[in-house]
Protein backbone atom coordinates (compact mmCIF):
# COMPACT_ATOMS: atom_id res chain seq x y z
CA UNK A 1 0.00 0.00 0.00
CA UNK A 2 1.55 3.56 -1.47
CA UNK A 3 -0.23 5.52 1.51
CA UNK A 4 2.10 3.68 4.19
CA UNK A 5 5.50 3.44 2.21
CA UNK A 6 4.94 6.77 1.94
CA UNK A 7 4.86 8.08 5.29
CA UNK A 8 7.96 9.43 7.34
CA UNK A 9 9.39 9.43 11.53
CA UNK A 10 6.57 11.91 11.46
CA UNK A 11 4.27 13.02 14.66
CA UNK A 12 0.88 14.83 13.48
CA UNK A 13 0.11 17.16 16.97
CA UNK A 14 -4.06 17.78 16.47
CA UNK A 15 -4.49 20.15 19.46
CA UNK A 16 -8.52 21.20 19.63
CA UNK A 17 -9.84 24.83 19.41
CA UNK A 18 -9.37 25.08 22.99
CA UNK A 19 -6.42 27.28 23.73
CA UNK A 20 -5.48 26.23 27.10
CA UNK A 21 -5.06 22.79 25.23
CA UNK A 22 -3.29 24.22 22.04
CA UNK A 23 -0.64 25.49 24.02
CA UNK A 24 0.03 22.52 26.62
CA UNK A 25 0.13 20.76 23.16
CA UNK A 26 2.53 23.19 21.39
CA UNK A 27 5.12 23.05 24.58
CA UNK A 28 4.84 19.96 24.52
CA UNK A 29 5.56 19.10 21.05
CA UNK A 30 8.65 21.76 20.79
CA UNK A 31 10.37 19.94 23.70
CA UNK A 32 9.99 16.63 22.34
CA UNK A 33 11.27 17.86 19.17
CA UNK A 34 14.21 19.15 20.51
CA UNK A 35 15.20 15.61 22.64
CA UNK A 36 14.41 13.61 19.33
CA UNK A 37 16.03 15.41 16.43
CA UNK A 38 15.52 12.25 14.09
CA UNK A 39 11.69 12.79 14.39
CA UNK A 40 9.89 15.26 12.09
CA UNK A 41 6.60 16.78 14.04
CA UNK A 42 4.36 18.52 12.38
CA UNK A 43 1.42 20.91 14.24
CA UNK A 44 -1.74 21.14 12.87
CA UNK A 45 -4.57 24.13 14.17
CA UNK A 46 -7.73 23.41 14.62
CA UNK A 47 -9.74 26.05 11.76
CA UNK A 48 -10.58 27.72 14.20
CA UNK A 49 -7.04 29.45 14.94
CA UNK A 50 -6.19 31.75 12.04
CA UNK A 51 -2.86 31.91 10.06
CA UNK A 52 -1.87 35.36 11.55
CA UNK A 53 -2.68 33.82 15.11
CA UNK A 54 -0.61 30.57 14.00
CA UNK A 55 2.52 32.53 13.12
CA UNK A 56 2.59 33.80 16.40
CA UNK A 57 3.70 30.36 18.00
CA UNK A 58 7.49 30.06 18.68
CA UNK A 59 9.18 26.67 17.75
CA UNK A 60 12.27 25.38 19.04
CA UNK A 61 13.98 23.32 16.76
CA UNK A 62 14.58 21.85 13.00
CA UNK A 63 12.41 19.16 13.06
CA UNK A 64 8.92 20.62 14.02
CA UNK A 65 6.55 22.91 11.45
CA UNK A 66 3.10 24.30 11.70
CA UNK A 67 0.60 22.87 8.65
CA UNK A 68 -0.43 25.00 6.32
CA UNK A 69 -1.42 21.96 4.98
CA UNK A 70 -4.98 20.21 4.34
CA UNK A 71 -5.85 17.60 6.87
CA UNK A 72 -5.40 14.80 5.13
CA UNK A 73 -1.97 15.82 3.21
CA UNK A 74 -0.80 16.00 7.04
CA UNK A 75 -2.22 12.72 7.67
CA UNK A 76 -0.60 10.98 4.91
CA UNK A 77 2.68 12.12 5.85
CA UNK A 78 2.32 11.31 9.18
CA UNK A 79 2.81 7.88 11.08
CA UNK A 80 1.61 8.57 14.76
CA UNK A 81 -1.21 11.17 15.59
CA UNK A 82 -1.09 12.99 18.66
CA UNK A 83 -4.53 14.08 20.27
CA UNK A 84 -6.57 14.86 22.87
CA UNK A 85 -10.01 15.91 22.44
CA UNK A 86 -10.25 16.61 18.64
CA UNK A 87 -12.44 14.63 16.26
CA UNK A 88 -10.25 15.22 13.52
CA UNK A 89 -8.35 11.62 15.19
CA UNK A 90 -10.99 9.93 12.97
CA UNK A 91 -9.96 11.40 9.55
CA UNK A 92 -6.22 10.44 10.94
CA UNK A 93 -6.67 6.78 11.83
CA UNK A 94 -8.32 6.41 8.39
CA UNK A 95 -5.49 8.08 6.82
CA UNK A 96 -3.42 5.30 8.67
CA UNK A 97 -2.17 7.17 11.63
CA UNK A 98 -1.57 5.98 15.12
CA UNK A 99 -3.55 7.54 17.49
CA UNK A 100 -1.58 8.37 20.88
CA UNK A 101 -3.65 10.21 23.30
CA UNK A 102 -1.95 13.08 25.31
CA UNK A 103 -3.10 13.59 29.00
CA UNK A 104 -2.93 17.81 29.37
CA UNK A 105 -3.92 17.56 32.54
CA UNK A 106 -6.93 20.23 31.71
CA UNK A 107 -11.03 19.50 31.48
CA UNK A 108 -10.79 18.94 27.82
CA UNK A 109 -8.97 15.48 28.62
CA UNK A 110 -12.71 14.05 30.08
CA UNK A 111 -13.55 14.65 26.38
CA UNK A 112 -11.96 11.52 24.23
CA UNK A 113 -13.62 11.36 20.90
CA UNK A 114 -12.38 7.70 20.94
CA UNK A 115 -13.72 6.44 24.20
CA UNK A 116 -15.71 4.12 22.65
CA UNK A 117 -13.09 2.48 20.66
CA UNK A 118 -11.48 -0.38 22.06
CA UNK A 119 -7.94 -1.25 20.69
CA UNK A 120 -4.54 -2.06 21.48
CA UNK A 121 -3.41 0.30 19.08
CA UNK A 122 -4.58 3.44 20.98
CA UNK A 123 -1.74 4.30 23.32
CA UNK A 124 -2.60 7.07 26.16
CA UNK A 125 1.08 9.13 27.31
CA UNK A 126 1.33 11.79 29.63
CA UNK A 127 5.20 12.52 29.71
CA UNK A 128 8.01 12.55 26.53
CA UNK A 129 9.54 9.43 27.45
CA UNK A 130 6.18 7.56 27.53
CA UNK A 131 6.02 9.30 23.75
CA UNK A 132 9.48 7.97 22.55
CA UNK A 133 8.76 4.66 23.89
CA UNK A 134 5.55 4.12 22.27
CA UNK A 135 7.15 4.90 19.08
CA UNK A 136 10.14 3.11 19.17
CA UNK A 137 7.79 0.08 20.28
CA UNK A 138 5.44 0.51 17.13
CA UNK A 139 8.91 0.87 14.87
CA UNK A 140 10.16 -2.07 16.35
CA UNK A 141 6.81 -4.17 15.87
CA UNK A 142 5.75 -2.07 12.65
CA UNK A 143 2.34 -1.52 13.71
CA UNK A 144 1.52 1.71 11.29
CA UNK A 145 1.70 -1.20 8.60
CA UNK A 146 -1.68 -1.25 7.23
CA UNK A 147 -2.52 -5.01 7.16
CA UNK A 148 -1.93 -5.63 10.62
CA UNK A 149 -4.47 -6.92 12.40
CA UNK A 150 -4.36 -4.20 15.14
CA UNK A 151 -4.65 -1.40 12.18
CA UNK A 152 -7.25 -3.87 10.49
CA UNK A 153 -9.65 -3.75 13.71
CA UNK A 154 -8.82 -0.05 14.54
CA UNK A 155 -9.80 1.22 11.39
CA UNK A 156 -12.46 -1.06 11.23
CA UNK A 157 -14.23 0.39 14.34
CA UNK A 158 -14.10 4.22 13.38
CA UNK A 159 -15.49 3.62 10.44
CA UNK A 160 -18.00 1.95 11.92
CA UNK A 161 -17.97 4.96 15.05
CA UNK A 162 -18.54 7.20 12.15
CA UNK A 163 -20.92 5.92 10.06
CA UNK A 164 -22.96 5.77 13.67
CA UNK A 165 -22.26 8.97 14.42
CA UNK A 166 -23.39 10.37 10.64
CA UNK A 167 -26.29 8.46 10.94
CA UNK A 168 -27.43 9.52 13.66
CA UNK A 169 -27.09 13.32 12.79
CA UNK A 170 -29.12 12.92 9.68
CA UNK A 171 -31.98 11.37 12.15
CA UNK A 172 -31.71 14.47 14.34
CA UNK A 173 -32.42 16.74 11.17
Amino acid sequence: NNQISNKKDCILFIPSGDIQELNYMINFANEFAKRNKNIEIIIRFHPIISNQDKRKFKLNSQNIKISFSTLKEDCKLSKWLVYSSSTAVYEGISFNCIPIRLNCNLASDLSDPLWQINSNLIHKISTHDELKEFINFSKMHDIYNANSPLMKELFFQVRRLRSNLNLYLLNKE
